[in-house]
């Protein structure tokens, strides 16, 4: 699986950025975790911070989900390149497949970076 997705990024890389960062969020989220506690010196004090926990998990979840998405996009160009290959060009994908494919990542990327811009808003805004 050495497609090239960007330059010098292939689709391998892209599958291990995407399990790196679960593994990130999952260590940050525990660290904000830990952190907020800190704060809580009473009870009153939750019902300020779990919403705050929330709607980070919440940005993060749909920031991977983005991820494993383009990542999906990317599999089927894939695919359509090695059966292509195979056929020596004969039942590989039409241009107006690849445009449609080549939109798809659009539209993921752009949902990538609202979702990173609702985190960053997210962090700020607590």
């Amino acid at each position: 699986m050495d497609f090239e997705v960007f330059k010098g990024k292939s689709f391998k890389d892209l599958c291990k950025d995407i399990y790196a960062n679960q593994l990130q969020r999952k260590a940050q989220i525990e660290s904000l975790i830990n952190d907020l506690r800190k704060m809580c010196v009473a009870v009153n004090d939750l019902p300020m911070i779990i919403p705050f926990i929330k709607d980070y998990i919440n940005a993060a979840n749909v920031n991977d989900e983005h991820l494993i998405r383009l990542a999906a996009i990317i599999q089927k160009l894939i695919v359509a390149d090695e059966q292509a290959k195979m056929t020596n060009g004969g039942l590989g994908m039409s241009d107006e497949e690849r445009r449609q494919i080549m939109a798809e990542l659009n539209t993921e990327f752009d949902a990538i970076e609202k979702s990173d811009e609702t985190i960053i808003k997210v962090i700020e805004k607590k």
